[in-house]
């Protein structure tokens, strides 16, 4: 049966600390190299889905070859690359990533089950707490890097295909990453400053997996042989953090000190409180 084992470890999830975990992916056909092959497909493809939408590319994924990022997802010129890339990749250079896999073929049942097993195990119900999972598809070549960033998500990275280096750093370190920069973040802008210190280091090999917590900085490299990898996310719907880091931000642009984040929850509440208040006004007022 398909599926995601944790050891006594996945506490962790609640302790906000890496850990690696088990599965057998690799042992199902929808991660072999014709499901896969289909996947592609699909997801390179220009026409609308769900809703009659088209969904922006940079929301589909992404793709560079030789270090190049290729423009015009969905055209034909596109399809013919990122297919021979995909049929290639122990040959070239390239990074494949096809994320909402869940919206192509069966992908969704798939996805389901994954979310399911990780509840049962951590006792904590993704389901009803958190948005519905990001599932995004890797396919890379030999020494592919990505580089120092950081995410918001709950993530469970799940190794496939061949062997990956992740290095993780302490997301709760203030030194490593202060708070102005997750205020940054939620601005959207570029987190490319690479911590000083020493990351973990972390090992992943086929029918292993590694859970990172949210705000952990991270850099992943493939090894010697093409890399076929999951990422599950999952953000929380509960979370006031981002209301708390823009309304920080906003306060230091009018010259005040707010204090940290989590260092007053009262005035963390208020800040939330006030911020959603406002969104609210300015969308009524928009009517």
């Amino acid at each position: 049966m398909l599926g995601i084992t944790f050891s006594e470890d996945f506490q962790r999830v609640k302790q906000s600390q890496p850990f690696i975990f088990n599965h057998n992916l690799h042992q199902s056909s929808h991660f072999g190299l014709e499901a896969l092959r289909a996947l592609v497909q699909a997801a390179s493809i220009p026409e609308p889905r769900k809703g009659g939408f088209l969904r922006q590319p940079s929301l589909r994924g992404s793709f560079s070859l030789n270090g190049e990022k290729i423009p015009n997802w969905g055209s034909p010129e596109f399809k013919k690359k990122i297919e021979q890339a995909a049929d290639s990749l122990d040959a070239c250079d390239a990074r494949i990533m096809l994320s909402g896999i869940a919206e192509y073929l069966d992908y969704g049942s798939v996805v389901r089950q994954l979310t399911e097993d990780i509840s049962a195990a951590t006792g904590v119900d993704f389901h009803k707490d958190f948005y519905p999972c990001t599932a995004t598809v890797f396919l890379s070549s030999p020494g592919v890097w990505t580089t120092y960033h950081i995410d918001s998500e709950y993530n469970f990275l799940v190794q496939i295909q061949g062997d990956k280096l992740f290095n993780s750093w302490d997301g709760a370190d203030r030194e490593i990453v202060p708070s102005a920069h997750l205020e940054e973040f939620w601005e959207g802008k570029v987190f490319r400053e690479r911590a000083k210190q020493a990351p973990r280091v972390f090992n992943l090999a086929q029918g292993t997996g590694i859970y990172n917590p949210p705000f952990f900085p991270h850099e992943v490299r493939t090894c010697a042989v093409p890399s076929i990898s999951l990422s599950l996310g999952y953000d929380p719907k509960a979370s006031a953090e981002p209301e708390i880091h823009r309304v920080n931000s906003m306060m230091k642009k009018l010259h005040l000190h707010p204090s940290p984040i989590h260092a007053h929850p009262r005035r963390d509440w208020v800040k939330s409180r006030t911020l959603r208040v406002a969104v609210q006004l300015k969308n009524m007022a928009q009517r």
